[in-house]
């Protein structure tokens, strides 16, 4: 429905020029659903990932927690918390007095869950553009200027609202309305940091012929990521910017549950790629005591990696140029940390380990064990002459 501009005498606000409509379909019992509804997507969500949560916890080497778990848990728990207050401010019974202190809780955990949020997005955007300095400050640069405009606009001239239920919640007074500019800077934000991760991502397709499962992965991620949160702002603008005090957060409720489910998704997919990678790329190769031709036999005929899909010309580029080459996105095989943290372009080289093996009284022999590793660095350069230089590949 259209909505008008109402003069002050029948506006459902004090305020001229208060955008409202005939909203019928938004009343107590509409509100009260959506609530229930959100919040039992989000209860059967977290039943599902519980799994998901254990393997990042026995992923974990030692008690310091990983990078990745620990956005992982804060971002699942207090979006938990998020939840129950905006619901318990909503079904609960409220003195004035009372309801005039806690209706601020609800606001500072909402910005909160949304800086979490933003925090994964951005470390995402800025290791998929490996580490560019221009990108790291525009994401930094970025990232302060919409958080301080959405701690403003969550916290400035908020008032507290109460029904015949003598309920709690969040509602905006005064002239000039602004809380639906929070939902805004939360959409330029995601836009932008969907344009330069996809722009980066995109850019892996001409090395490598077709885009790796990893790219694919992340590429459709962030896609997702940003359709349903874009739809979820878009519905928490309109009502904002339409409804009376009484209905303006009982879409908020959707925001936060699926902020939480989809950043957490975004977490939970980088470990699963990463616990992955771990397995198939790498693999120690051990048989009996080959002949001598066996020896001198490319070690990629018996090695199984993810980049085994890519052409052979693709594959032997293990050195990356000024110009690109060598551009693939590496799968890191060890954690998330190194996933999340160290997702920029990770060569990987083959290296070729010597391994004593026996079988029953037969003399021991030297069998070639290949592993597959990143060297991103003077490090990767003391493996190879360890391990006797890098195998090439043909």
């Amino acid at each position: 429905m259209p909505t008008v501009s109402t003069p002050l005498a029948n506006a459902t606000s004090p305020d001229p020029f208060y955008l409202t409509g005939n909203y019928k379909w938004l009343d107590e019992r509409a509100a009260s659903y959506i609530r229930i509804a959100s919040v039992s997507i989000a209860a059967y969500d977290y039943l599902l990932t519980l799994p998901a949560e254990w393997r990042f916890y026995k992923s974990q080497k030692s008690w310091r927690l990983s990078t990745g778990c620990i956005l992982f848990v804060l971002i699942r728990y207090i979006s938990i918390v998020v939840l129950l207050i905006n619901t318990v401010g909503y079904f609960a019974r409220f003195s004035p007095a009372t309801c005039a202190r806690y209706f601020w809780v609800g606001p500072i955990f909402k910005v909160t869950q949304t800086m979490l949020s933003q925090i994964i997005l951005g470390i995402r955007t800025v290791n998929i553009s490996r580490r560019s300095l221009y990108v790291t400050a525009f994401v930094a640069a970025l990232f302060t200027t919409i958080t301080t405009g959405e701690w403003f606009t969550a916290l400035f001239r908020r008032t507290h609202v109460q029904d015949y239920r003598h309920n709690c919640t969040v509602g905006e007074g005064g002239l000039f309305l602004s809380a639906w500019l929070y939902y805004l800077a939360a959409m330029i934000y995601d836009i932008a940091m969907l344009c330069i991760s996809s722009f980066y991502l995109t850019r892996f397709r001409p090395v490598a012929g077709r885009m790796s499962g990893l790219v694919r992965l992340m590429l459709y991620d962030g896609l997702g990521y940003f359709a349903v949160l874009t739809g979820s702002n878009i519905l928490n603008l309109v009502i904002y910017r339409t409804s009376d005090s009484k209905t303006q957060s009982s879409c908020a409720v959707i925001g936060e549950a699926v902020t939480w489910i989809m950043s957490q998704k975004l977490l939970i997919h980088l470990r699963d790629a990463a616990a992955a990678a771990h397995r198939s790329t790498y693999l120690a190769v051990s048989r009996g005591a080959p002949s001598a031709s066996s020896h001198t036999r490319p070690a990629s005929a018996s090695l199984s990696s993810p980049f085994a899909d890519l052409p052979p010309s693709t594959r032997s580029k293990t050195r990356g140029t000024d110009e690109g080459d060598g551009d693939v996105l590496a799968w890191s095989g060890t954690s998330l940390t190194d996933l999340v943290g160290n997702l920029s372009d990770v060569e990987l080289d083959v290296q070729v380990e010597g391994r004593r093996m026996e079988e029953g009284a037969a003399a021991a022999a030297e069998v070639p064990c290949v592993v597959w590793v990143g060297s991103a660095g003077p490090g990767g350069k003391e493996k190879e002459k360890e391990a006797g230089g890098p195998l090439p590949v043909r």
